[in-house]
């Protein structure tokens, strides 16, 4: 957020030796940013950009403040904080006028402040030219001396103010009847079906959880933000209550957004101003409305201010500026600085304790902000520049991070392309994949009914991405390596997180392929995974009816023979009839945070072979339905001498019978002692034909 300062109303509260672009970049160094320094109406104006943290700096006078620290000048402050009492104090006590002013706060934690006070015999009539003036270069309009009046404070002082035409309030007595001499502010929330019609004329919708100021009519005000047209101030006003408040940040934030009405006083109010603010503007006011409008004090100040702010001392030791800044600063420099901003200083024997001032309390929390506000008033430059020195510390390497990386590496090496869906599914999404959306985690305020709940499974978001491809590509693979979410296992706990991987393949050519390439693909990252040893993987058929998958075409994938980590298969017809999908595609569905534990960066070598191996083949019939992996576990084990089993053809059709399938395999021998003779090898391989027919009824192929 910008301010825009004069630089004639700075100098009222120090010296400025220097020409403004020599104080733009000093400040600069170390405060608030000077982004621009320009010339209007003959004056020169510091375009100044303030941090959200430091609304206490959206000020002149808090500008000044900053500057006069940064610059080591004295500072003229307006009022001590004793003045503020002692005149406080007194006007709560006396009062003029025949009126009576009370107020009815019934939301504390939303209001923690409300000042206000009835000022009589007001004449309205336009501000003083060099009140306009200062407005008008600050980037403000000058209404009138009353409405000039209140934004006049805020841009000096930091704190918005709101003045009301008292005789346009409505207060009833018991009986129902209107006061003309009590007035009546209340502090509420708004009421479902209320509405406010505001000073530039439009008509806000209010709900319940929009904080109002009202009187027993109705709504008067949006509490922060914006007044109303019904008690706006005229020039026939004569009578009028000053309003000076402190709101909770974030209700003035919610309901500026939610009604799209953003304003200098919401901007400041959801920044967090002390409640303490609220006295000192409200004294400003009513000084300058006696002066400037002739107005008389006609009750006492009421002020609603059940808990006061105290600001929490910190306790600072100096030793903490050479630990995290690398430089030692003198105990009386440190004293002169934090002292400059504001802050109580008491010395201690080796600490200092130190009490941030009200505008600070909220931004200076601990020691580390007393170093930082310590360092860069005494000067940034004044740190010297050195090399890092010593032994630069191990990087530390995240293994599923870099897992996530080489899974994602292989998948496209080998054609496959990413995809990102949300997180957010809705239920319908969910039920045209068959999962339950019951078992979902419910997001309480979703965007829409699209993003109702937290996906359980990468797949229905998978399927959707294939049923919008499907007609634009011959050839589909797909996959995503995210998390999923499951309900929390203990109440009032955050739901489980789970990474997986998912993909999806479909050939509208070759669909018969499918499934052995997908499974290929899954076997390749076991590879990956596994250090090669992808016999600890083995797939077996699924034998539960689920709803997702094709039956007798998915299988399991299990870990050491049990431990099930995921599936592949073919997408039943049921599930891409729902999604619109012709063409049929196989998926894999792997837990890959659970399989991550596993994962072996080791690299096994095997030396050369001594001796020769031998290879013989053999070829065979089988029904189609017999899992490929028992027939290979089968040629593996079946005698000592086989080194390995490798599949070179595969043949289905007319020709060998409906539901058969032909395999053909290289069986390797080898023999880490001696060489082999072909004798013993054409024995071994002997033996091989009556185990195939006996455990599978396979037919030997001559």
């Amino acid at each position: 957020m910008n301010l825009s300062v004069p630089y004639s109303w700075l100098s009222e509260y120090l010296s400025l030796p220097k020409s403004p672009k020599e104080l733009a970049a000093s400040v600069s160094l170390a405060g608030p940013s000077i982004d621009r320094v320009r010339q209007e109406l003959g004056e020169w104006i510091l375009e100044a950009e303030i941090t959200t943290n430091r609304p206490d700096s959206f000020s002149l006078f808090g500008f000044a403040r900053e500057v006069a620290a940064i610059m080591g000048t004295s500072f003229r402050d307006m009022l001590s904080d004793a003045e503020v009492r002692s005149h406080y104090a007194d006007y709560k006590k006396k009062a003029s006028g025949g009126y009576s002013l009370t107020i009815s706060n019934q939301n504390h934690a939303a209001c923690p402040r409300y000042c206000g006070v009835v000022i009589d015999h007001v004449k309205v009539a336009p501000s003083p030219q060099w009140m306009q003036k200062r407005l008008a270069l600050s980037g403000m309009r000058p209404i009138n001396n009353i409405v000039d009046i209140t934004n006049y404070v805020m841009l000096e002082l930091g704190q918005p103010l709101h003045a009301f035409d008292a005789d346009l309030l409505i207060a009833k007595t018991n009986k129902g009847e209107v006061s003309l001499r009590h007035k009546k502010i209340i502090v509420r929330n708004a009421r479902n079906g209320e509405s406010l019609v505001t000073l530039d004329g439009d008509d806000k919708k209010l709900t319940s959880d929009m904080l109002v100021i009202a009187d027993d009519e109705g709504p008067l005000a949006i509490a922060g933000i914006k007044g109303g047209m019904r008690s706006g101030i005229t020039n026939a006003t004569r009578t009028i209550v000053v309003e000076s408040a402190s709101f909770e940040p974030v209700g003035v934030r919610t309901t500026s957004r939610v009604l799209d009405l953003r304003t200098d006083s919401s901007s400041r109010y959801e920044r967090g101003l002390s409640p303490e603010y609220s006295s000192r503007c409200l004294l400003r006011a009513i000084e300058l409305i006696r002066q400037l409008a002739g107005g008389t004090v006609a009750t006492p100040i009421a002020d609603a201010y059940p808990k006061k702010e105290k600001s929490a001392a910190i306790r600072f030791d100096p030793s903490d500026i050479v630990r995290i800044i690398g430089i030692s600063i003198p105990i009386k420099d440190i004293v002169r600085i934090v002292r400059s901003l504001g802050f109580a200083v008491k010395k201690e024997k080796t600490f200092l304790t130190v009490t941030p001032p009200f505008w600070r309390a909220n931004d200076c929390t601990g020691s580390h902000d007393l170093v930082e506000e310590t360092a860069r008033i005494y000067g940034y430059a004044k740190v010297p520049t050195q090399l890092l020195t010593g032994e630069i510390p191990p990087i530390e390497v995240d293994g599923l991070l870099v897992s996530v990386k080489e899974a994602k590496y292989l998948l496209q090496r080998n054609g496959w392309t990413e995809i990102i869906t949300y997180s957010g599914v809705g239920s319908a999404l969910l039920e045209k994949a068959g999962f339950d959306p019951k078992a979902a985690v419910a997001i309480l305020n979703p965007l829409s009914e699209e993003f109702a709940c937290l996906r359980t499974s990468l797949l229905p978001g998978l399927l959707n991405a294939a049923a919008s491809n499907e007609q634009k590509r011959a050839e589909l693979k797909l996959y995503e390596l995210s998390k999923v979410y499951h309900p929390a296992k203990r109440k009032n706990s955050l739901p489980s997180e789970q990474l997986m991987l998912s993909g999806i393949l479909m050939k509208k050519e070759s669909s018969q392929n499918v499934f052995r390439e997908i499974k290929g693909t899954v076997e390749a990252l076991c590879d990956s995974w596994f250090s090669r040893r992808v016999r600890d993987i083995s797939f077996h058929l699924l034998d539960k009816t689920d709803p997702f998958w094709e039956k007798g075409s998915a299988a399991r994938i299990l870990w050491k023979g049990s431990h099930e980590v995921g599936y592949v298969g073919f997408v039943s017809e049921l599930v891409r009839g729902r999604y619109g999908i012709k063409t049929p595609f196989a998926c894999f569905d792997i837990a890959f945070e659970v399989c991550y534990p596993h994962f072996s960066n080791t690299v096994t070598f095997t030396p050369l072979p001594k001796y020769p191996r031998v290879a013989r083949d053999i070829a065979f019939i089988v029904n189609a339905g017999i899992p490929y992996d028992e027939i290979v576990g089968s040629l593996s084990a079946f005698d000592k001498l086989v080194y390995s089993v490798e599949l070179f053809d595969v043949f289905e059709g007319k020709a060998i019978g409906n539901g058969k399938r032909s395999l053909a395999f290289h069986i390797i021998y080898s023999s880490d002692e001696r060489t082999l003779h072909a004798e013993e090898v054409d024995q071994a391989h002997e033996k091989l034909q009556p185990l195939l027919q006996e455990r599978f009824g396979a037919i030997i192929r001559q």
